[in-house]
């Protein structure tokens, strides 16, 4: 969801892959829509797709014989832009947190990414409770 870092129902993003490099740009490029990002090239033509930055609408394959494109990695300027304008007007952005617990961190940082929430709660918690994960 484009911009919906504030919105419960649309500041998450689910992400599977068997891939570290896969799920570190598909983690990234959600979360570039979850900060305002369209895909390059569709909302503004200074951006333009071919140059292929993280919001290009397409993962680029990654083994040993495609080329390595620097910009893979990168959010273009049109991305940049984006996340500015997200983040200066939401006011969720603005708020201050509630007051840091170092136990209660301690105790998430134990834990392994995916064992806070099963895949089937998550999808629960994001989309109801007709919805589990089939894997």
């Amino acid at each position: 969801p484009v911009a919906g870092v504030c919105v419960d129902a649309k500041k998450v993003s689910l992400i599977k892959s068997k891939h570290y490099y896969r799920t570190v740009l598909t983690a990234t490029h959600e979360l570039g829509h979850n900060l305002g990002a369209q895909h390059d090239g569709k909302a503004d033509a200074k951006c333009p797709p071919d140059e292929r930055f993280i919001m290009y609408i397409y993962l680029p394959k990654l083994n040993r014989t495609t080329p390595y494109y620097r910009n893979t990695w990168l959010f273009s300027n049109c991305s940049v832009e984006s996340f500015k304008k997200t983040l200066i007007s939401k006011e969720c952005v603005k708020k201050k947190g509630s007051v840091y617990n170092e136990e209660e961190w301690m105790m998430f940082m134990m834990k392994e990414a995916g064992d806070v929430f099963t895949p089937s709660m998550q999808c629960y918690i994001n989309y109801g409770p007709h919805n589990v994960h089939y894997g």
